[in-house]
């Protein structure tokens, strides 16, 4: 029995605290693991959370006639013997139970959106989405770029009119939520304690443009996928129950791209590439990643040009091989080549929040606004200046962002394949190719 009591040295006390407290970082696991000495036995299924269970905290879940007469607290914190076998089992099956709940918990949140019922004009339509936190621990939220979270004009609702969409405009955003986890700056992230809600205002002019759906009613629902960060830096992403609601616009289907955007003259024949507000380091530093652009992207289009069937390198960034997916990507990579040398780069961007790196506007191909993280950036190798160059210029090409970050772009290739070869950072970290893979 003393070898049970051993081997379950959790702490209960530790384990009845709310989640965001339980961890401790790996330092305390460690001084922990090392305050009585060596030869003392460690570890069970709370190893998984980094906390203990021994005899000292026990005392707290027993009742009180137990309490003295079977525990008592101790320096070396050895368990001495208990009068019931049955007293320990059950403790033991009750505190597994109790790890498996805390384990497999997770965030809880809903999402409602409204709207007016009516509007006349697309500059009068707005729509106001509503958050609260239903889950029994505190939330950290990234603010990413495809959900209500975001400050920026971007794709975060799902507007149909019948089987017809209107056209989306706004701002398509490259975001590392891997750099936003590692500055840990609060204003990228959206805090919500247990119950707390948190409500936002959209504007749907300049983001969607209605011409082509034209005048009628539309049902519209916003994203729902969000992404809770934990303690030990973790992201855990989760749907959020949502809704559908309906609005009816009668007139004023679009707002001019114009009054939104800076002016940098035709980019229908480029000829040169342009820099506007940009230092002398960040000229150089542009120069670099844009010849290191260029070469990745010819090597890109000559390595497929040749594929005939899976390889490491294609299945590891764009799944299993097919010939009418592999023409798709090429064709990204063939519009794409030369262009690097001939875009126009922005470095006094007025749009730049919530962990972006960069970002375009469809409306202007061949303009590419850089925000402040992509200076951080190594020139080329991977997540470089240089692959988000590539990022951005697929976007003219017609990619577009589902996921962000190598983890991720490699599970879209391995689940499904034909979304991982319209996803821009899927493009971006093949022709990186770093490390080389054949």
């Amino acid at each position: 029995m003393d070898r049970i009591g051993t081997s379950i040295e959790c702490s209960v006390a530790v384990l009845l605290r709310p989640l965001e407290e339980r961890c401790p970082t790996e330092d305390t696991r460690r001084s922990l693991a090392d305050s009585d000495g060596a030869s003392k036995p460690r570890g069970c299924a709370c190893a998984l959370l980094g906390v203990r269970i021994g005899p000292s905290h026990l005392l707290a879940v027993l009742p009180r006639g137990t309490r003295q007469s079977s525990f008592k607290r101790t320096r070396s914190r050895r368990l001495p013997s208990i009068s019931s076998p049955w007293l320990m089992f059950t403790l033991v099956i009750a505190l597994l139970v109790a790890l498996c709940g805390f384990v497999s918990a997770t965030p809880g949140l809903s999402l409602s959106i409204s709207t007016p019922q009516s509007a006349a004009n697309i500059d009068e339509l707005s729509v106001i989405s509503t958050i609260t936190n239903t889950g029994k621990f505190p939330l950290r939220l990234l603010n990413h770029p495809q959900t209500v979270l975001s400050h920026l004009p971007t794709r975060i609702f799902d507007i149909r009119r019948g089987n017809s969409t209107p056209e989306f405009t706004g701002m398509i955003v490259h975001y590392s939520p891997d750099y936003v986890i590692q500055k840990n700056n609060s204003v990228d992230f959206t805090f919500l304690a247990p119950g707390q809600t948190s409500e936002h205002v959209h504007a749907l002019a300049g983001v969607y443009n209605f011409t082509s759906t034209g005048v009628g009613e539309y049902e519209i629902k916003a994203y729902n996928r969000f992404h809770h960060v934990d303690v030990s830096g973790r992201v855990v992403s989760f749907d959020a129950g949502t809704q559908t609601t309906r609005f009816e616009l009668t007139g004023g289907l679009a707002r001019s791209q114009k009054l939104a955007l800076k002016n940098f003259g035709s980019f229908n024949q480029p000829t040169q590439m342009l820099q506007n507000g940009c230092t002398p380091d960040q000229q150089n530093m542009i120069t670099e990643a844009v010849t290191y652009a260029d070469q990745y992207i010819s090597n890109a289009l000559t390595y497929l040009q040749t594929l005939s069937g899976d390889t490491p390198r294609y299945g590891t960034w764009f799944g299993m091989y097919d010939p009418q997916r592999v023409e798709t990507v090429k064709s990204h990579y063939a519009n794409s080549v030369g262009r690097a040398m001939l875009s126009t780069y922005d470095c006094m961007p007025d749009s730049c929040q919530d962990g972006s790196v960069a970002y375009v506007w469809r409306q202007q191909p061949g303009v590419i606004h850089f925000c402040g993280w992509f200076w951080t950036r190594p020139a080329y190798g991977s997540n470089s200046k240089a692959g988000t160059i590539i990022h951005e210029l697929t976007h003219f090409t017609g990619t577009e962002d589902y996921v962000y970050g190598g983890a991720g772009s490699m599970d879209l290739a391995r689940s499904t394949p034909a979304v991982a070869v319209m996803n821009a950072d899927n493009h971006m970290y093949f022709a990186e190719n770093y490390p080389a893979l054949q």
